[in-house]
């Protein structure tokens, strides 16, 4: 009798035991880190509900960092707190960037505009994040004119009268500037920020 109630309990805590819900597998979440042109840093696979490590900071030419947010365009209220912020479904966290501002000088060498509306077709500022950025525009009706030089020629990075004293190899270190593109490492060869440009005109007296 005493085997029979045995195997009776031992079967009924074998069925309570099968009757059991199995727990269910904790969800992962990933974690990427768009780090809008800077350094790069690996996506992260982590438990929901879990707080996770802030990354060593990306880097980035012409930028400093300036935080992790949510939202693409950096909304107020959508920057990641990583001491309080839990992982509670697959995101995405954007790199927000304080970018340096290139101030552009033109020296017209005597010369001057046409009129004031062509003043707005040779830009003054730009940052990384600018388009490629065009010194000469396509419409030599908007080029500055000299009364005595005649047709303007373009930019250099030194003025005119100092070019034509150059030797030919010193000469190839200062080619006409037509554009520039923000994304390269400007601020190692400008690192005051500004850029200035002198005008250059096709009849200026050689001495």
């Amino acid at each position: 009798m005493k085997k029979l109630i045995t195997i009776t309990i031992i079967l009924f805590l074998i069925l309570i035991v099968a009757v059991q819900p199995k727990p269910k597998p904790q969800k992962e979440y990933t974690v990427v880190f768009y780090t809008n042109g800077g350094s790069t840093i690996s996506t992260l696979t982590v438990p929901s509900n879990s707080k996770i490590d802030e990354p060593l900071k990306p880097t980035r030419t012409s930028s400093e960092f300036s935080g992790w947010y949510t939202t693409s365009t950096f909304d107020e209220g959508t920057r990641f707190n990583f001491n309080v912020n839990t992982v509670k479904q697959s995101i995405t966290l954007y790199a927000k960037w304080d970018v340096d501002v290139f101030k552009v000088e033109y020296d017209f060498a005597g010369g001057e505009l046409p009129n004031e509306e062509a003043r707005k077709s040779y830009p003054t500022e730009f940052s990384f994040d600018s388009s490629i950025v065009y010194f000469k525009p396509s419409d030599s009706s908007t080029h500055p004119i000299h009364e005595s030089y005649g047709r303007f020629t373009g930019w250099r990075e030194i003025p005119q009268s100092e070019y034509i004293k150059l030797s030919s190899e010193e000469k190839e270190k200062y080619p006409f500037i037509e554009l520039l593109r923000p994304k390269s490492d400007l601020k190692t060869l400008y690192p005051d920020l500004i850029i200035k440009l002198y005008a250059y005109y096709r009849f200026f007296p050689v001495e």
